[in-house]
């Protein structure tokens, strides 16, 4: 046996326990006291480092759908195909099921300052808590999705992060000195933004207004997902 961590007195830097002393910690939470201490220090790292302290708690509001609010709830990727994507990501990944919005209506619609009207098809599914989007171009028309396909070819486009207070949000992105490069409005009234962050974080960012509307699709869509057998893959709304 090592000799003891004089940083952490009584505790030894390794420790082996055979299965008669695993049980009796498991079990009854008996061991003899230098093993105890081991564990019991053992344990409280492993809280530390996990559970949230009260102040982060209440800082940190969920939304119902387990992201946090204010936070990353959506990753989007560009294609050329979203049919062959959606069963690529499903097969691979274990994503899904897949909600497709097929000529995504989109509203109030401007790219880089001027009126656009450029048109999409997209689908949304979760794995855990965290959702994804499949975005197909169905034109040719300048867009963000279309700039980022010349440049870089398909893949990875946004993060999309939640927004309570819609305008206060992007005003934080724009006093940063990142450029509003689109604005939408979607079918349940919600807007939506995208910023250029492509330099320091591989990606735009899109802001999305969080309404109760919103929230209960994205709930909808991460509840399909839970305990999902692999039926109806592709739900067409």
């Amino acid at each position: 046996m090592e000799k003891p961590n004089t940083d952490c007195p009584g505790v030894y830097r390794a420790q082996i326990l055979n299965p008669i002393q695993v049980e009796k910690i498991v079990r009854y939470g008996v061991c003899d006291s230098s093993l105890l201490s081991n564990f019991r220090y053992l344990l409280l790292l492993a809280f530390a480092a996990v559970l949230p302290s009260d102040s982060e708690s209440e800082d940190m509001p969920v939304l119902n759908f387990g992201q946090p609010q204010d936070g990353v709830i959506q990753t989007a990727f560009i294609t050329n195909d979203i049919q062959r994507s959606m069963t690529q990501m499903t097969d691979l990944l274990h994503i899904g099921p897949w909600f497709l919005f097929e000529s995504f209506e989109l509203f109030d619609l401007r790219f880089r300052g001027q009126p656009a009207d450029f048109q999409v098809t997209l689908a949304l599914a979760n794995s855990g808590h965290m959702q994804f989007e499949l975005i197909l171009p169905m034109d040719e028309k300048p867009s963000p999705y279309r700039e980022v396909q010349s440049d870089r070819g398909w893949g990875f486009h946004h993060y999309g992060v939640s927004a309570i207070d819609f305008e206060s949000t992007c005003r934080s992105y724009t006093r940063k000195g990142y450029e509003e490069i689109m604005s939408a409005t979607v079918a349940i009234g919600a807007r939506a933004a995208y910023f250029d962050t492509l330099h320091p974080v591989f990606g735009m960012i899109e802001v999305i207004e969080m309404l109760p509307e919103v929230e209960a699709l994205w709930t909808m869509i991460r509840h399909a997902s839970v305990g999902w057998d692999g039926s109806e893959p592709v739900r067409t709304l």
